[in-house]
């Protein structure tokens, strides 16, 4: 019990950590991208859109990273794109506790404003993945128990069925001599 509980504990730590790399690494990479149309984006109003996207966008892409890595590793099948469509949820969560990228007067837009969308994405990447691959980690960990467990069962189940079935045989004097 409390091995399988320091399991779970660990799955969570090391999918933590696992998740702030990926989303930090790929928050970078998006936020590159969007950091190129950043003037755009501001002189057309669109910070609040633009902030909801990133964050399913991020969110769904982690999450049929995670379900696909996850699969291999544990030899399930799960879908990546239910994983993906799970994880947008948390993605809109992270926006509502993070916020939405600001700018607060689109006149005086400034060069180093092209980087807002970078640091917004690599702290909202690096939030949501680690999130997404803590709790998927420890879940696979978990179904993984229960799954052996349920097999520990079964198998403890047919050896007393074949125990009872080898008593029988015992009882009735059956043998090979007698055919």
């Amino acid at each position: 019990m409390i091995g399988n509980l320091f399991k779970i504990i660990i799955a969570l730590i090391l999918g933590f950590f696992v998740g702030l790399a990926l989303g930090s690494a790929l928050g970078l990479l998006v936020g590159l991208v969007v950091g190129f149309f950043y003037q755009e984006i501001v002189y057309s109003g669109q910070e609040l859109l633009l902030s909801i996207v990133l964050a399913l966008l991020l969110a769904g892409l982690m999450g049929s990273f995670a379900t696909q890595s996850l699969n291999k590793m544990f030899e399930t099948e799960h879908n990546h794109i239910g994983g993906a469509l799970r994880c947008a949820v948390i993605g809109i969560g992270v926006i509502f506790f993070y916020g939405i990228i600001n700018t607060p007067d689109p006149d005086a837009f400034n060069p180093e404003w092209y980087f807002v969308p970078l640091g917004y994405c690599v702290s909202i990447g690096a939030q949501i993945g680690s999130i997404i691959f803590a709790f998927f980690s420890a879940g696979a960990v978990v179904q993984d128990l229960v799954i052996s467990a349920a097999n520990l069962r079964k198998a403890r189940e047919r050896k007393i069925e074949s125990k009872n079935e080898l008593s029988f045989y015992k009882s009735q004097n059956f043998s090979d001599d007698d055919k």
